[in-house]
């Protein structure tokens, strides 16, 4: 039946297909996730064969194929290094290859970044694909947590997650709490969905629609106990209602309708009361440090830990990094450990910058940045306050706000050389690069 199906598919369907099942795959696991983007890549050589990388290379194309050669040299060089020397950690040669296998791997996604790239901006995949997965699977998520909450778990059977005496809700995800964060990176998605791709709908039912799917997705995130995807939730939608002028008109109604949810969410329930209670009170603590001479270890927050830890992890390899995934196994023989430390070492710091400069070095953290500020210029600032083709490419819109929110550097996060953040990143990040030269708003 499959075969029979994939014969009546054209050959951009059948992309456009696989391509979408990507939001799907994140709820899978990373089993079915890197499976997915591996049948998508072998789909697209297969199909396009060269073409993929015979393209005018501009500039940001060449910084990231740099990025990936430097990732390559420090892995290799750090596996070197360990195997023979292990003279950066003063321990004995480490013959595991770890860092090395991790980094040879980690290169799939620079052959994601062009296939996606190449077959958006020549058409080959029809985005509506994709903005119609991101709906189904992010109102299945909020749907599910929502049951979760009803019954005490999700249709397939998962129990919320019992920390710090607050039940988490988890939804299809079981025992990893990211439920919040899907939903704040695929629902914003989702919100565009209909007014992009149903314009003849009545407007009226278009903003119905509109606004209960934020509805759903903003209880959704509070449910789920992620407050960091919370926050970073509402200062996307924020951010688009003061960019977009054709919906600033509903910033305020927004405004009051997220606060209200929220009044309510939290009188009435004592988990998300006491999770929120908790993380103003961590806010607090580590506010009243910025300003304090004296710094008590045990009052700062659980992830200053992590934040702490990079710093040193760092200075044992500053200019090239350990590795890709190496801050696991270069913490716990950093030169100065503290005494008075509450816990071991996390496998990453908790913050995308920290581990980019522990596990690549300077260097690395320099052409990352060099790549954000050439999507921040070549994207936002062309489209919001100069003249270009981007003014009317109203498809890119979601996809904007998504990486900047993704990228702001302010933030907890997880580590960013996993496979859930990785594929997201530079998914965004293709995405993005592919629509600024496509012409066709929408297929």
């Amino acid at each position: 039946m499959v075969s029979k199906l994939i014969k009546r598919l054209s050959k951009n369907q059948f992309l456009s297909l696989v391509f979408a099942l990507i939001p799907a795959s994140f709820i899978a696991g990373n089993l079915v996730l890197n499976l997915n983007i591996l049948i998508f890549i072998i789909t697209a050589l297969i199909f396009h064969r060269k073409k993929i990388f015979k393209i005018n290379l501009e500039f940001i194309d060449k910084s990231i194929i740099v990025f990936f050669l430097f990732i390559l040299f420090t892995g290799i060089f750090n596996s070197i290094e360990n195997y023979f020397y292990m003279t950066s950690i003063s321990i004995a040669p480490n013959h595991d290859y770890t860092i090395l296998y991790k980094t040879i791997f980690y290169l799939r996604y620079l052959i994601l970044y062009f296939c996606i790239r190449y077959l958006i901006r020549n058409g080959f995949i029809n985005l509506k694909y994709f903005f119609y997965s991101c709906f189904i699977c992010s109102l299945f998520v909020g749907l599910d947590i929502l049951y979760q909450l009803k019954f005490g778990k999700d249709i397939f059977g998962y129990k919320g997650i019992f920390i710090h005496s607050a039940s988490r809700l988890s939804g299809p995800f079981g025992d990893e709490l990211i439920a919040g964060s899907y939903v704040q990176r695929f629902g914003v998605i989702a919100l565009f969905f209909f007014p992009f791709f149903f314009k003849n709908l009545d407007k009226k039912k278009l903003v119905i629609i509109v606004v209960a799917l934020f509805m759903l997705y903003f209880v959704t995130i509070i449910l789920s106990g992620n407050r960091m995807p919370l926050i970073m939730f509402m200062g996307l939608i924020i951010l688009i209602i003061i960019f977009e002028r054709r919906i600033r008109k509903y910033l305020l109604t927004l405004s009051l309708l997220a606060s209200l949810l929220f009044a309510i969410i939290y009188s009435q329930n004592r988990n998300i009361e006491s999770q929120m209670n908790t993380f103003f009170l961590q806010t607090k603590k580590l506010s009243s440090v910025l300003f304090s001479e004296e710094i008590d270890r045990y009052q700062l927050p659980d992830h200053f830990a992590e934040f702490e830890s990079f710093y040193d992890t760092w200075l044992m390899n500053k200019y090239i990094g350990g590795g890709v995934r190496s801050f696991r196994i270069n913490c716990p023989h950093r030169l100065n450990l503290h005494p008075d430390e509450r816990k071991k070492c996390n496998t990453h710091p908790h913050n995308y910058y920290l581990e980019i400069l522990a596990d690549i070095g300077l260097i690395g953290f320099i052409l990352t940045l060099i790549i954000f500020f050439l999507v921040f210029y070549k994207i936002f600032i062309k489209k919001y306050f100069l003249k270009s083709d981007l003014n009317s490419n109203i498809l890119i819109t979601p996809f904007i706000y998504l990486f900047l929110i993704e990228i702001f550097p302010i933030r907890s996060s997880g580590s960013f050389f996993t496979t859930t953040n990785s594929t997201y990143i530079f998914l965004i990040l293709a995405i993005l690069i592919g629509l600024s030269k496509k012409q066709k708003k929408i297929e």
